[in-house]
């Protein structure tokens, strides 16, 4: 169940659709020696309310319904709405409603076709236009030249890139920039413009004298979603617009910033990712603050959500090896603590879109087959290196409600 500080912060948002019925519970686990008895769930709360919005998204476009989407999508913004993993609704309401548009654009910016990449997003544009007080499906049209965009540059910001392709991302971009600076984000309340800003900073000429102040003044919107901090330690590594150092001191910055909030969480949410992705983030790591951090984040967030996030990275994307260094041997000793206070199912999507590295556990069903599956293969593979004595000697390890034991 939800509670209502996951999901609101301020007024309450917009009805969700109707929502998909609970999957039937699996049957009891058959108690089999040196096995781990723990519920998997395939379809966790986060993925039926992010799939009912994202599908609603894509529904009400499909149905030409724009100005039902930019109302719904505005009164997201306003209430903060988030899904239980701390996504925001009004973007992955954006999301669905720009789907068919991006994934048309897309297709045509992989074939070359620039004239035929620009079409679906000027029907977009018809629509914004004939709006054109409704920050909401500005939102909706900026995103949309910034994935197509992001198509033509690719992943790679520093590649060699043909004068064509670099063309039309910065045409993408440049025509984001001219829908986002209609609104001024403050005045319109709404931290979603201001993300769309932050996403801006990969066409800015000098993005690094920029990020940490224009995160700041996002995440000053809207403290309380995790998400935000995330994709700023992500922007923060020296693949991004940074330094190590420039992480340490944006954690810093935005910890200090949202302590009445999550205590020394914020300083954990920015580095999260970050380690995931990027070992030489260790380097300026204060483990000890971070560790703090993640206690802090699951005394405000103690759902199983959270949970599995945290497991997740502990356990999979950051599980060091025999040699690593101290600061990677304590974060993810961690892993111990979150699962026996905390983790009492698996979420098995979370699990598959957690970072992946190689190591003992990052074997061949972690790494392949459809998300539950792997997510799965993750999540026990991990369990089993955490309670490889119990398995060894022949126990039975089982979860329930009141805690972990062995048998």
């Amino acid at each position: 169940m939800i509670s209502a500080r996951t999901l609101f912060r301020r007024s309450p948002p917009p009805a969700l659709p109707d929502p998909v019925p609970e999957p039937e519970p699996a049957p009891p686990p058959i108690a089999d020696p040196g096995v781990i008895d723990i519920p998997v769930i395939i379809q966790s709360a986060e993925d039926r309310i992010a799939g009912q919005v994202f599908a609603q998204g894509r529904h009400m476009a499909r149905q030409e319904e724009w100005c039902a989407i930019g109302t719904l999508l505005r009164g997201y913004d306003a209430a903060r709405a988030q899904s239980p993993a701390g996504r925001p609704l009004a973007e992955i309401l954006a999301s669905g409603a720009r789907s068919d548009a991006v994934e048309a654009g897309i297709a045509a910016a992989n074939r070359g076709d620039a004239a035929a990449a620009q079409c679906p997003l000027d029907q977009l544009r018809a629509e914004v236009d004939a709006l054109c007080c409704d920050h909401g499906l500005a939102l909706v049209l900026a995103r949309a030249h910034a994935e197509v965009g992001l198509a033509w540059r690719g992943p790679d910001r520093h590649g060699d890139h043909t004068p064509e392709a670099r063309a039309a991302f910065h045409a993408h971009f440049a025509a984001a920039q001219r829908l986002v600076d209609r609104f001024d984000a403050c005045e319109a309340d709404a931290p979603s413009l201001a993300a769309m800003r932050c996403t801006l900073l990969e066409a800015a000429p000098r993005p690094a004298a920029r990020i940490l102040d224009d995160y700041a003044d996002l995440i000053e919107l809207d403290p309380e979603m995790p998400a935000y901090m995330r994709a700023l330690g992500r922007n923060l590594l020296p693949s991004g617009f940074g330094t190590y150092d420039m992480l340490e001191d944006g954690a810093r910055r935005i910890g200090a910033e949202t302590a009445d909030v999550w205590g020394a969480g914020g300083y954990a949410w920015v580095y999260l990712d970050a380690l995931a992705l990027d070992r030489g983030a260790f380097l300026t790591l204060d483990d000890e603050h971070f560790v703090a951090g993640l206690h802090d984040i699951l005394a405000m967030r103690p759902g199983q959500e959270t949970a599995n996030l945290l497991a997740a990275f502990t356990g999979f994307s950051l599980a060091p090896a025999p040699d690593a260094p101290a600061a990677e041997r304590r974060v993810a000793s961690a892993f111990d603590w979150i699962v026996r206070d905390h983790l009492r199912e698996v979420h098995a999507t979370a699990w598959a879109a957690a970072p992946a590295r190689t190591g003992p556990i990052a074997g061949r069903a972690c790494m392949s087959g459809d998300a539950a599956d792997r997510g799965a293969a993750r999540a026990l593979s991990s369990l089993g290196q955490l309670f490889a004595d119990d398995l060894a000697a022949g126990r039975r390890v089982a979860v329930d409600a009141t805690g972990w034991r062995t048998a």
